[in-house]
C-alpha cells in the first residue's frame, strides 16, 4: 500500500498592516515541510472568499517562494467561472501546480451548470484541478453522478471530500479507479476513512506530524487525541481559523492574530 499523505490548507497571516506577512507564511512553512506533501493557500482556512485579489496574489506567491520543492495547489472561492479562470490564470503566473475549487455560488445552481463550471475551468486553465467537494459556501451540492462525469476530466485529480454525504462515499472505489485522490476534509473523521488518500485538515495547520500520523498509522488513542485538540482550538466553531491564527500568534509561529476584513 503507498503510503497516503496530506496537503495543508494554510491560514493566511496578516502583519499589523494586515497586509499578508511574508515572515509568517515562511515560518508556517518551515515548521510544517517535513510532514506534508503540499500546501493549499487561500482555501476557506485561509479566509479565501474574503481575500482581496492583492491578498491572494501575495499569499499564493509567498507560498510558492518558500515551498519551492512542494505541490502548492492554490484555493480559488469564488462566485461565477469567468472569476475562477481569472484567478487560474494568474495562478498559473505564480507557477501553482494546481488550483482547488467549488461549484458555482448558489442555491438555484444546477448539476447541469456545475459540470460545466469545471468544465470551462478545466478547458481554459490547463492546470490539475482539485474539487473541494462542500456545500457551506457554495450553498449548493453535487451529487455522485456530477462528481463522476467531472472526475472523468483529464486534469481532474483530486478531491477535498468534506461533504460527509453517503451518496459521494458510494462512488469513492469509482473516483480511485478514475485517479482521483480522495482528501479527507474533516478531522473527525480522518482516523476512520481507510479509502482516503490522505487529508486536507485545518488542524495540521497546528500539528501537521499528528495529521500524518492519522492518515498512516490509526488509531484508537490517535482519534481521542485529535477529538481533544478539536475541541481545545475550536476546529468545529463558525471562525475556527480565527482560533488557529489566535494560537499560532500566541506561540510566536506568526506576526498577528489579525483577520481578514469582511468588508473590503
Amino acid at each position: 500500500m503507498s503510503r497516503k499523505n496530506i496537503l495543508i490548507p494554510l491560514i493566511t497571516p496578516l502583519n499589523q498592516k494586515r497586509s499578508v506577512c511574508e515572515d509568517s507564511v515562511r515560518s508556517l512553512i518551515d515548521r510544517s515541510k517535513n510532514h506534508t506533501a503540499g500546501y493549499i493557500p487561500c482555501l476557506t482556512s485561509g479566509e479565501g472568499w474574503k481575500l482581496t485579489e492583492q491578498q491572494w496574489s501575495e499569499m499564493l506567491q509567498y507560498t510558492r517562494l518558500h515551498a519551492p520543492s512542494h505541490d502548492v495547489i492554490v484555493g480559488i472561492e469564488k462566485a461565477t467561472t469567468a472569476e475562477v479562470i481569472h484567478y487560474a490564470n494568474l495562478a498559473t503566473n505564480f507557477l501553482a501546480n494546481g488550483i482547488i475549487i467549488t461549484s458555482p455560488f448558489g442555491e438555484a445552481v444546477t448539476q447541469h451548470e456545475i459540470y460545466q463550471h469545471y468544465k470551462e475551468i478545466h478547458d481554459a486553465s490547463g492546470l490539475k484541478i482539485y474539487i473541494y467537494n462542500e456545500s457551506e459556501l457554495s450553498e449548493n451540492n453535487t451529487n455522485a453522478e456530477t462528481l463522476l462525469k467531472i472526475s472523468e476530466l483529464p486534469n481532474v485529480v483530486g478531491i477535498k471530500e468534506s461533504s460527509n454525504s453517503a451518496d459521494v462515499d458510494s462512488i469513492r472505489n469509482h473516483l480511485k479507479n478514475q485517479g482521483v485522490r480522495i482528501y479527507q476534509g474533516w478531522e473527525d473523521n480522518i482516523v476512520d476513512d481507510d479509502l482516503a488518500d490522505g487529508n486536507i485538515c485545518s488542524l495540521s495547520n497546528l500539528y501537521p506530524e499528528l495529521c500524518l500520523e492519522a492518515a498512516n498509522r490509526p488509531t484508537d488513542n490517535l482519534k481521542i487525541e485529535i477529538s481533544n485538540l478539536c475541541k481545545d482550538h475550536q476546529i468545529f466553531s463558525e471562525n475556527w481559523y480565527a482560533h488557529i491564527k489566535g494560537y499560532l500568534s500566541e506561540t510566536g509561529v506568526i506576526a498577528s492574530d489579525h483577520c481578514i476584513s469582511a468588508a473590503q
